[in-house]
């Protein structure tokens, strides 16, 4: 439909100009930092020293833009991962024989679903995920009965593909998930 399309071009625009001004940041920090301080002083009580740290953190991790190299790299890994969770809503169509047009409809539930489990919600994204999913394709006339059973099939794809690669990392790096555990229950000091 055609204000999908609308709101993806929004979002995609949104995208470009939101990379841009953290190269800006990155390039010229000492302006930014002063701009961004300028605006934290407006703000009431403790909110401006809190923010302030996560300001910081937020220019420490622009650094990376100032290699090209490793924009390059990110930005590649970037297109492999989400061509490989489009996919998974893709093939679930035709697994599942949704009636949908393919292409949009998995753009359109891959968008719908990120921005659900980027929400608070239970671990794992349950809920979220399903909700993004029927919701995503409602906006193709899909039941709610088809959508909710496609939204457990790519749930149980996408966290067996998670859970399975950090099994199959953990191992190739000797770590146990007892080791996991032991270290989360350390003391970790403040940075």
């Amino acid at each position: 439909p055609g204000h999908l399309r609308q709101a993806a071009i929004g979002l995609g625009a949104a995208v470009v100009v939101g990379f841009v001004v953290l190269a800006l940041m990155q390039r010229h920090r000492t302006l930014a930092e002063r701009l961004i301080g300028r605006m934290l002083g407006m703000l009431p009580g403790r909110a401006a020293p809190v923010l302030g740290k996560v300001v910081e953190g937020l220019f420490d991790g622009v650094g990376g833009l100032a290699d090209r190299r490793t924009i390059a790299l990110v930005l590649g890994h970037s297109v492999v991962l989400w061509i490989g969770i489009t996919m998974t809503y893709l093939l679930s169509f035709f697994a599942l024989d949704v009636a949908v047009p393919p292409v949009a409809g998995s753009l359109a539930t891959v968008v719908i679903v990120a921005a659900f489990v980027f929400l608070p919600q239970l671990p794992g994204f349950v809920g979220g995920w399903q909700a993004g999913c029927v919701l995503a394709l409602r906006l193709f006339g899909v039941s709610e009965d088809v959508a909710f059973g496609y939204s457990l099939l790519t749930w149980v794809i996408q966290m067996g593909v998670n859970v399975g690669s950090a099994a199959v990392c953990l191992a190739l790096e000797g770590v146990s998930v007892g080791d996991l555990v032991r270290d989360s229950r350390r003391e970790v000091p403040e940075a």
